[in-house]
């Protein structure tokens, strides 16, 4: 029924298009034959235009109701194995879960949510604003500068000079990075999804490795150059009380401040 409504509105269109071609090359109006021809057309397309909105509607319901009767069937099956001490297998894909009965053989589909990531520790660098760049090769420089001091003078006195003084931080590189081997026919098999997995779980992988980096107590195996601040240092407990006060944080943030740290951009940066 629903091919036979596409063709017939097909062979309309058609037909539609060859008189309209027909009256622009001998230049006219369409004439008394051609504009009934036109309206029994465009009356028939009304009716198979709503005929074919009905025909959607009803495969619509129909999957909505197939998905529901494959909800339940597959909780039916999950209750009805435990109720019986049975094992069950759950088999995630892209859109898809099957639960099957082991034992019994049965293989139930049924639509599910996304793949749970695994739960990881915030990247520090992202909480204080700084880049994490991958693919990096060669020397790198990155140029400084220093803040200068404004000057207080009478009008008309002339201002001194203040120079800029630059200055440069040198990189030592290392190299970090992963490799996980996936044939082309588990990518296949996986409808894409383990290409996702391993492109989101890489540069995770590298995050909670440069976060290991910066607070660790000890140098992380096979660090050169890699040290983070608090390498051989030894922490020293300090009595803030179960919560730290508003004025025992000042009191800390006071310090940072008489040191010298120019302290408009100050935040917390914590370990665990």
């Amino acid at each position: 029924m629903l091919e036979q409504i596409k063709k017939q509105l097909k062979a309309d269109g058609e037909r539609i298009k060859t008189i309209a071609n027909t009256a622009e090359t001998e230049k006219r109006d369409f004439n008394p034959e051609e504009k009934k021809e036109l309206d029994t057309i465009e009356q028939r397309d009304r009716v198979l235009e709503v005929k074919l909105k009905g025909i959607k509607r009803e495969q619509e319901a129909s999957e909505i109701t197939s998905k529901a009767d494959n909800r339940m069937a597959a909780l039916k099956l999950l209750r009805e194995n435990a109720r019986n001490g049975k094992k069950s297998e759950i088999v995630f894909t892209r859109d898809l879960m099957t639960v099957s009965d082991v034992e019994g053989g049965g293989v139930i589909p049924v639509k599910i949510q996304d793949i749970l990531d695994p739960l990881t520790e915030g990247f520090i660098l992202d909480k204080v604003g700084l880049p994490m760049p991958t693919g990096l090769a060669g020397d790198y420089v990155w140029p400084a500068y220093e803040m200068v001091d404004a000057q207080i003078a009478g009008e008309g006195v002339a201002l001194t000079d203040t120079k800029i003084s630059f200055s440069k931080l040198t990189a030592r590189p290392e190299r970090i990075g992963i490799a996980i081997p996936v044939t082309n026919q588990s990518l296949n098999q996986s409808d894409g999804i383990l290409d996702t997995i391993v492109r989101t779980i890489m540069p995770k992988s590298v995050q909670l490795l440069l976060n290991k980096i910066l607070f660790s107590t000890v140098k992380v195996t096979g660090a050169t150059n890699l040290v983070g601040p608090f390498v051989g240092k030894v922490a020293s407990a300090v009595n803030l009380g179960s919560t730290p006060t508003f004025a025992a944080l000042n009191g800390m943030k006071a310090k940072v401040l008489a040191s010298g740290v120019e302290g408009s951009g100050l935040c917390w940066v914590m370990s665990k």
